[in-house]
């Protein structure tokens, strides 16, 4: 376990954590409500790879952004093949949201909405 998944557990459920910085340098976030009140109950076995979501977000294989202006933004990193048994072919797909928060002075601001291992990609 990371120092982040440490302090993500011992954190208030919703005040996000910063998480990484994004290739355009900009930081993103992570709350425990939405990690354990959104992603892991639909997810449960992305715990065996939640090392990738920061790779995903820092160094990503692919990105797709959803919007002309990238407010949404798919990061994807592929799982190494052998990694887990579960995922044979499979990207950590991670969704941020990005926004503008008074409470970081109108910067753009990066939330994670969604993590999970993914198949179903369009461009391998």
């Amino acid at each position: 376990m990371t120092d982040f998944w440490q302090r993500l557990a011992a954190a208030p459920p919703g005040i996000p954590q910063p998480l990484a910085v994004d290739p355009d340098g900009f930081l993103v976030y992570l709350s425990r409500r939405r990690w354990e009140g959104h992603i892991l109950p639909g997810h449960e076995h992305i715990r065996f790879i939640q090392d990738l979501v920061v790779p995903a977000i820092t160094d990503p294989d692919d990105r797709e952004f959803e919007d002309p202006v990238g407010q949404i933004i798919r990061y994807y990193h592929r799982i190494p093949r052998g990694r887990h048994s579960l995922f044979p072919d499979h990207w950590m797909k991670v969704v941020v949201k990005y926004r503008h928060p008074a409470v970081t002075g109108y910067k753009r601001t990066g939330l994670v909405s969604t993590a999970y291992p993914d198949r179903r990609r369009g461009r391998r």
